[in-house]
């Protein structure tokens, strides 16, 4: 199966790194880490990319064709109100949906070109293939959001969470505990509604969201709690929620207690393999 991954990373300085399934560059503050991040962002998901700053160019595998992509990446398309072919997914930031034109889908020259051009293909594709989850963002990841407007919608990561199951949740609910000794739970008690809560027991919570609306308005949200557990959920519900296989990620240290630092480079070593690439950058 075909998997998305950065084989080629060259600086302006004409230095070259080829990343691994983890790769950590560590340094001072203003030595570019945050600056490199960005670069790379930008060339892989922009037809015409900003001036380079730190990095001059960066290569990854391509697909053979669109089902291999398609097939790999379960890229879905619909028709808009104008009979328009189109595919969503997440921006890179995770963020907010974006929404791309699939008319060229059904013209083999035309996805042709857009494999053969890597320009065209971090243009149409790009997009859907990396996550950058960056400091300035990171805490905004799992704030409360709408919920989906439409089947199979998936504009914000809280939405991309509740369409992946309790299963998924679970995890996540395992990872903040261990870290924070708090639990949390996805609240959707209002259908038009996503807020995760925190609080030291769900157990007890009724599974009817219904029957749970007034119980869960006892436990506080997520989005009123410090930095820490709102940047370690973020992260956590990134790796786990999305199906990307590239990750950038700007100091995922950050807003952290040491022991809490310590967790979730555990748990993003943990995610590092062969089918996904994570790199990070921090500082010394």
């Amino acid at each position: 199966m075909y998997i998305y991954k950065l084989t080629r990373i060259v600086f302006n300085n004409g230095e070259e790194v080829q990343p691994g399934n983890l790769t950590v560059i560590i340094g001072p503050n203003n030595a570019g880490k945050s600056r490199t991040l960005k670069d790379i962002a930008q060339k892989t998901t922009r037809s015409t990319s900003l001036p380079d700053v730190v990095v001059s160019d960066v290569e990854w595998t391509n697909p053979q064709n669109l089902q291999e992509l398609r097939e790999a990446y379960s890229l879905e398309r619909y028709q808009d109100e104008h009979t328009n072919w189109m595919f969503r997914t997440l921006t890179p930031d995770l963020s907010e949906e974006h929404q791309g034109n699939a008319d060229f889908w059904f013209e083999d020259h035309l996805i042709s070109h857009v494999f053969s051009n890597t320009s065209l293909f971090a243009q149409q594709f790009g997009i859907a293939m990396l996550a950058f989850i960056t400091t300035e963002h990171r805490l905004q990841l799992v704030k409360e959001a709408a919920s989906a407007a439409h089947e199979r919608q998936e504009a914000n990561l809280l939405q991309t969470l509740y369409n992946a199951g309790t299963s998924l949740e679970n995890q996540i609910q395992k990872l903040v505990k261990r870290a924070f000794g708090k639990e949390t739970k996805l609240d959707f008690t209002v259908p038009q509604r996503l807020l995760l809560r925190v609080g030291d027991d769900f157990s007890e919570i009724p599974p009817d969201p219904r029957d749970a609306r007034q119980p869960m308005e006892q436990y506080e949200k997520l989005d009123d709690q410090g930095d820490g557990i709102r940047s370690f959920v973020g992260i956590t519900t990134a790796l786990l929620a999305t199906k990307r296989n590239v990750f950038l990620i700007d100091e995922p240290e950050a807003f952290l207690a040491p022991p809490q630092a310590f967790r979730i480079g555990e748990f993003i070593a943990e995610q590092a393999n062969s089918k996904r690439q994570i790199n990070n950058f921090s500082h010394t």
